[in-house]
């Protein structure tokens, strides 16, 4: 018999009387389509403890973390999933089963919105996957034709959300294991800022009712919750459905565009701003003759623009290489600029001649990464975890983070490079350990 290991991780803690009592029939099957759908098949089984049961309350989010969490050891029926209860105290628990196709295992749990959460699933050979949806609001989380094993994401309703297992096609019966855990939810800032807007900027508003708009790491809802905004915010620029703005000094965020107003002078479509080279040029590490040259570019070529220095003077354009790589500075003496460039960001750069990480669109959903979010000074990058050891480069935007320890991450540096940065210089986005 094959064996399948399920890791269902979500950020959430309930004390014992924040417990579901029971489980509400949900999305159930009718006897007919029982019948020719579900035949018999083994149980899972669930390794847990039967706690107490009383009703859940709006405590469970801020609990703090201190045990193991066990699953009730019911059992399955046709009529609905089986409930996964936290012990007091408690943020993850596991769930073990055994499934044969075209049977599926449904599990619910109970989650309050802003809590981080995280499923995992093992299997032999990784057969077995799951689908998350809730109960509620209906909207599917992850489908089972998603092939990741693993989703991480903050919850953003309080609800019940259902956890089914499924495999691929037919074959032998296997074992699973699903790990949840679910952490407190985040209190972010939220951001207030004094008078009303400038006239000739263009800004995002709070829309004055409804619940509050959220500022996330990304555009995305997958990335983490940063802060909620308050009033107003200048925006930097807008890519899709999210605004990216300004959170602070030297800080910005990202919000959906159908949950704030803007004012001001908003560009309706702005023109992604390139440069074409007048004649070959070359391309520095650095806004400055004095940097390394790092790339040669031939005359006529169009080249995209993500970046610019404090004077306008020189341009960032995406570095050579493949994968994580340098961004490379060119003269605007020597290239012709296309479109509207005032919403490109002031980028860091290195005085010192270390390289300086800035890696091309955006951290990728399914990756753990370490996002440097000012607009100023980089976040250095050191040979070994600790800041007596010698600076490698320094971190501009993002990059993948590779393995934590302590306060420290190792981040991708360059095909076959890494180095460390401290927790307190970057945020981390997507399924991080």
């Amino acid at each position: 018999m094959a064996m399948i290991t399920l890791v269902l991780s979500a950020c959430q803690t309930l004390n014992e009387q924040d417990i579901p009592t029971a489980v509400s029939p949900a999305n159930t099957l009718d006897p007919a389509e029982l019948a020719t759908n579900t035949p018999p098949a083994p149980s899972p089984t669930v390794a847990a403890t039967p706690t107490p049961t009383p009703e859940p309350t709006e405590q469970a989010a801020s609990a703090t973390p201190s045990a193991t969490a066990t699953v009730e050891a019911t059992t399955p029926t046709p009529s609905g999933p089986r409930q996964i209860n936290f012990p007091s105290g408690s943020t993850s628990t596991t769930v073990e089963g055994n499934l044969s196709w075209p049977n599926r295992d449904r599990y619910v749990f109970r989650a309050l919105a802003g809590q981080p959460a995280r499923i995992d699933i093992t299997s032999a050979s990784q057969i077995a996957n799951f689908a998350l949806v809730g109960l509620e609001d209906g909207q599917p989380y992850k489908r089972v034709e998603n092939e990741d094993r693993f989703w991480a994401g903050i919850l953003p309703q309080s609800q019940d959300y259902e956890l089914t297992v499924a495999l691929p096609g037919s074959g032998e019966a296997v074992d699973y294991t699903v790990t949840l855990v679910i952490d407190p939810a985040i209190d972010p800032p939220v951001i207030v800022n004094p008078g009303s807007p400038p006239a000739e900027t263009c800004v995002v508003a709070h829309p004055g009712a409804g619940p509050a708009v959220n500022i996330l790491a990304g555009p995305g809802e997958q990335f983490a919750l940063l802060a909620h905004l308050g009033n107003w915010a200048e925006i930097l620029k807008s890519e899709g459905d999210w605004h990216l703005i300004f959170i602070g000094p030297t800080e910005v965020g990202w919000v959906r565009a159908d949950a704030v107003v803007t004012a001001g002078p908003c560009a309706e479509s702005a023109i992604e701003p390139t440069l074409v080279t007048n004649a070959e040029i070359l391309a520095y590490a650095g806004p400055d003759t004095a940097f390394e040259i790092v790339q040669t570019i031939p005359a006529g070529q169009q080249v995209q623009l993500f970046g610019r220095n404090a004077d306008n003077t020189w341009w960032a354009i995406p570095g050579p290489g493949a994968g994580p790589s340098l961004h490379a500075w060119v003269s605007g003496e020597q290239v012709t600029i296309n479109g509207d460039t005032s919403g490109l960001p002031v980028l860091p750069f290195s005085e010192s001649g270390a390289p300086v990480i800035l890696n091309p669109g955006l951290p990728p959903a399914d990756s753990c990464a370490a996002i440097h979010l000012g607009l100023g000074p980089s976040a250095k990058v050191y040979a070994e975890a600790g800041f007596e050891s010698a600076i490698v480069a320094e971190l501009g935007n993002w990059s993948i983070v590779l393995a934590t320890e302590g306060d420290w991450h190792r981040i991708v540096i360059g095909p076959d490079e890494s180095g460390w940065v401290a927790n307190e210089a970057v945020v981390l986005s997507g399924p991080c350990p």
